[in-house]
């Protein structure tokens, strides 16, 4: 939300063009914020909001709006010019006015933009500067286009924080009880303080509109406010944000166990995850950045999930595919975007998978340095922010990453399995589709499974769990049924050892930490067993 004495230095400092981005459901929150906030210091005689369909309106003290009569301008022309001509007439007035506008941004932040708007635009900007006006410019984007730069200014407007997410949660509760007992129906408010931390926690990344409307939901589905309203404001927070293309990650359905180096990382950094003020007191560093490299199937993926599972933080997914706009900033502005609903979920993980081929994309100019300014966009945010947000990449291949891309990231590099791994994998996956076969099978099983990864062993163990169901003997499936299995695929890594081999040197040359012993042709020992998928 707007912090109160920034927008009263900017207007002070004569930022006379600011933009707020500004969801369409939060205008009226931001207006009310920025006239309450300007009057009470006198910055202006008087007030006035624009829009596309009503043209200018007055803005009352108390906080109605009234039509202004229109300039003498044709009903036929465009309300961007509508709007610019008025604005001008309003330049020459002596008395300082604070005018708002909601959709003048559209019209004129695109390259496609009619080039008469774009030269009216400058030219009324440099002019508000000179002048005792200030204009506000709402819009969703954010973002400013090289023609603007230093006349329009950025103004903050970051979502609800932990502590104003409180405030709009008790607001909102004494409001849905005091709408109750004007019914006459009871309203049961029932909450642990554990509990309204983690509804707290669960409302982080959204906008305060979404925050009130979702509590609104769930108490009228409930008729009531309990612990059995968490899961639903969960399951509504996801889907409010799927809609914004924010997609969360499901959580890990096998443990993983094993990876011993990665392990003894995680565990090393949980302390300064869970106490953020005790470790600034040393200036201790929270890892930003985490790249874990190796084959595909080996498991990078839900190494990511377990992470966030075993942090219990949200780990929300980076979709760069999903980002790229034509227009020139739309891909930094729709980063931009969803980095600060992480930076507001905070603290979580931002997990993007083989960010190898976006940054091999970044090299070359085939979509006009779309790729290479975005990459660049998160490769800055990744070194300087300041929030709890830990990026988790995966990569298949590192050859094309640069020194420079790789110094921001904790790197580690998951191998295939060795026999050791093999074992667990089976005998973990095996439990998970509720199989039973006595340890000398198991160890035949990782024997004969050389050069497979956990995503293939864990492809026919699901086959033939799902055939043994079918066929109405759930859960009983032999060893000589996984083992044709087995022996009827030929693994992706068989016979590529060349590849391997490469990837392997490669971790040795670039000092990334081995999250998993090299694999090994010796029998299976019950002290060295490790697990990945």
């Amino acid at each position: 939300m707007i912090d109160p004495n920034q927008l009263k230095n900017f207007a002070q400092a004569g930022l006379a063009a600011l933009l707020i981005k500004t969801p369409s459901a939060d205008e009226e929150l931001v207006i009310h914020e920025i006239v309450q906030t300007l009057q009470q210091k006198s910055f202006f005689d008087r007030a006035l909001q624009w829009d596309a369909a009503n043209q200018f309106k007055t803005i009352e003290l108390n906080g109605k709006t009234d039509t202004e009569a229109p300039l003498d301008v044709s009903p036929q022309a465009h309300p961007v010019l509508t709007f610019f001509h008025h604005l001008e007439s309003k330049l020459e007035l002596n008395h300082p006015t604070l005018i708002i506008a909601k959709d003048i941004w559209r019209f004129i932040e695109s390259p496609e933009a009619r080039p008469d708007f774009i030269r009216l635009a400058i030219d009324c900007f440099y002019r508000l500067k000179r002048s005792h006006h200030r204009l506000f410019i709402l819009d969703g984007t954010g973002n400013i286009p090289s023609h603007f730069q230093d006349l329009v200014w950025l103004l903050p407007n970051p979502l609800p924080n932990s502590g104003e997410i409180r405030a709009l949660i008790d607001k909102k509760m004494q409001s849905l009880a005091q709408s109750a007992r004007l019914a006459g129906v009871e309203f049961p408010i029932s909450l642990t303080s554990s509990e309204w931390q983690q509804l707290a926690r669960t409302c982080q990344g959204l906008t305060s509109e979404a925050i009130e409307d979702i509590l609104q939901l769930v108490a009228l589905q409930q008729f009531s406010f309990t612990s059995d309203a968490l899961e639903q404001v969960k399951a509504l927070k996801v889907q409010r944000l799927a809609n914004s293309g924010i997609t969360f990650g499901n959580p890990p359905d096998v443990a993983v166990r094993g990876l011993s180096a990665v392990q003894t990382w995680a565990d090393s950094q949980l302390p300064l995850l869970l106490d953020p003020v005790g470790r600034s007191q040393y200036n201790l560093q929270l890892t930003k950045g985490v790249l874990v490299i190796g084959p595909a199937g080996t498991g990078k993926s839900l190494f990511a999930k377990t992470l966030a599972q075993q942090w219990n933080i949200p780990l929300l997914q980076l979709d760069m595919g999903r980002l790229m706009n034509k227009h020139l900033g739309g891909s930094e502005a729709n980063l931009r975007g969803l980095l600060e609903i992480a930076e507001a979920c905070a603290p979580c993980i931002l997990w993007a998978d083989e960010i190898d081929k976006q940054l091999a994309n970044s090299n070359g100019e085939n979509d006009g340095g779309t790729s290479a300014r975005t990459i660049a966009f998160l490769l800055t945010w990744l070194q300087e922010h300041k929030s709890d947000v830990i990026l988790v990449a995966t990569a298949n291949r590192p050859w094309n990453l640069t020194a420079e891309q790789l110094r921001r990231f904790q790197c580690f590099f998951v191998d295939i399995p060795d026999v050791n791994a093999r074992f667990e994998i089976w005998e973990a996956l095996l439990e998970k589709f509720s199989i039973s076969l006595p340890t000398e099978a198991v160890e035949l099983l990782a024997a004969e499974s050389e050069s497979y990864t956990g995503a293939e062993i864990n492809a026919i163990v699901s086959e033939s769990a799902t055939n043994a169901w079918v066929e109405g003997h759930p859960g009983q499936v032999d060893v000589g049924a996984l083992l044709n299995k087995l022996r009827c695929r030929r693994p992706q890594w068989g016979g590529r050892n060349q590849e391997l081999l490469e990837l392997r040197n490669w971790a040795a040359a670039s000092q990334t930490i081995w999250a998993n012993p090299a694999p090994q042709s010796s029998s299976v020992t019950q002290n060295s067993r490790h697990i990945q998928f």
